[in-house]
C-alpha cells in the first residue's frame, strides 16, 4: 500500500502523545493534578484505534485474499510481538515476573507498568472487523451503520449493564476504529469533517472539554459516568480536529521527518520506549507543571529517537523483526 503523508504524520503524532502519557502516569505522583496529561489521556488512545481503523480498510485484502490470510497477518503482526515482550518485559521490571501458572494467566492480558494491552484488544478489533466485513458485504451504507450501532450498543449494554466500565471504554475505542474505517472508504465523509464549520466546531469543543470537563486518567474516576462521556466526546472530536489539522498543514521539513519517519515504526515506539527512563527519576512538588510539561516532552522524544534506532537495526533482521516489532 502507498503511504499515506498525513496519516504517518498522524500516527507519528499520536504515538508521541501515548510516550508522554505514560511518562506521566509512572512518575507522577498520586493524586497530583496535571491538566497536560489530562488532555492527553481524553483523545492519544483513540486517536491510536482512529488511524489502525482507517488504515485496516485500506490494507485488509479480505476480499482478494480471504478471512484466513487476513487474521494470520494481523496475527503476526500483533500477537507475535505481545507474545514475546509478554515473557522479557517482566526481566527488566522488579518483582514482576510471574512465579506460578496463576501470577502468568493473571498477567497475560495486562503487565503492570507495561501497558501492552493495546495489541491483543486491538487484535480483537481485527476480529470483530473481520465479522463486520463479511455480514455488510454488498449491502448499503445504512445498513453497514446499523451493525456497526448493534455492536457499539451490545458493548455499552454489558459493560453499564455487568458494571464492567473498562467494556464501556474499550466500545469507545471501537468507535474510533470504526470511525478510521468509514473516513478511510467514504470520500464524502472526509470532506464533511474537514470543512470548516465541522473542524472549528470540533476544536472548540474540544476546547470546552479540556478546560471544564477534565478526564481523570487514573483509577476508580476514569471509569465514572462522566468521565466515559467525556471520553466518548473527546473521541470523536479530537480524531476531526488532529485529522484535518495534519491532512490541512504545511509542515517545516524537520517536524515533517520527525513525525513521518516516527508514524512508519509506531509499533516499536510503543514497545521499546517503556524499557527507558522508568525508575530513574521522580517528579516531586517543588516542579512546576511548566516544567514538568517540558520535561516530559523531552523524554518522551529522547525515547522516541533512540527506539526508531534500535527499530532501524532490528528491521533489517529476518525473523529477529518479526518476534520483537511484528515485522512481516
Amino acid at each position: 500500500m502507498q503511504r499515506v503523508e498525513h496519516i504517518d504524520y498522524l500516527k507519528g503524532f499520536a504515538i508521541l502523545m501515548v510516550l508522554l502519557g505514560h511518562i506521566f502516569i509512572a512518575k507522577a505522583p498520586a493524586g497530583t493534578h496535571y491538566p497536560f496529561c489530562e488532555m492527553i489521556y481524553s483523545f492519544h488512545m483513540s486517536l491510536f484505534f482512529f488511524v489502525s481503523g482507517f488504515l485496516a480498510y485500506k490494507t485488509n485484502k479480505i476480499k482478494e485474499k480471504g478471512a484466513v490470510f487476513f487474521l494470520k497477518k494481523r496475527a503476526v503482526s500483533l500477537l507475535v510481538p505481545y507474545l514475546f515482550w509478554l515473557l522479557i518485559a517482566p526481566y527488566f521490571i522488579k518483582n514482576s515476573y510471574p512465579t506460578n501458572i496463576k501470577e502468568l494467566i493473571n498477567k497475560f492480558y495486562f503487565i503492570p507498568n507495561l501497558n501492552y494491552w493495546f495489541l491483543p484488544l486491538l487484535f480483537i478489533y481485527n476480529i470483530i472487523y473481520l465479522l463486520y466485513y463479511k455480514l455488510t458485504m454488498g449491502r448499503s451504507k445504512n445498513q453497514e451503520l446499523k451493525v456497526y450501532s448493534l455492536i457499539c450498543l451490545i458493548g455499552l449494554s454489558i459493560g453499564l449493564v455487568c458494571k464492567q466500565y473498562y467494556v464501556v471504554v474499550y466500545t469507545i475505542y471501537f468507535a474510533s476504529f470504526m470511525f478510521g474505517h468509514y473516513l478511510s472508504k467514504y470520500n464524502n465523509l472526509e470532506l464533511f469533517i474537514t470543512q470548516k464549520h465541522i473542524y472549528g466546531s470540533s476544536a472548540i469543543l474540544l476546547c470546552i472539554m479540556w478546560k471544564f470537563f477534565p478526564i481523570e486518567p487514573n483509577g476508580d474516576k476514569f471509569l465514572s459516568l462522566a468521565n466515559l462521556v467525556a471520553l466518548f466526546i473527546c473521541s470523536y472530536t479530537a480524531c476531526i480536529v488532529f485529522y484535518t489539522f495534519f491532512k490541512q498543514i504545511h509542515l517545516a521539513k524537520p517536524f515533517k521527518w520527525y513525525l513521518s519517519e516516527m508514524g512508519k515504526y509506531t509499533l516499536a515506539l510503543y514497545l521499546l520506549p517503556l524499557f527507558f527512563f522508568t525508575n530513574n527519576f521522580e517528579w516531586t512538588n517543588c516542579y512546576t507543571h511548566a516544567l514538568i510539561n517540558i520535561e516530559a516532552l523531552g523524554i518522551a522524544i529522547l525515547q522516541s529517537f533512540i527506539a526508531y534506532g534500535i527499530a532501524k537495526i532490528i528491521d533489517e533482521i529476518p525473523y529477529i523483526r518479526t518476534f520483537l516489532l511484528g515485522k512481516q
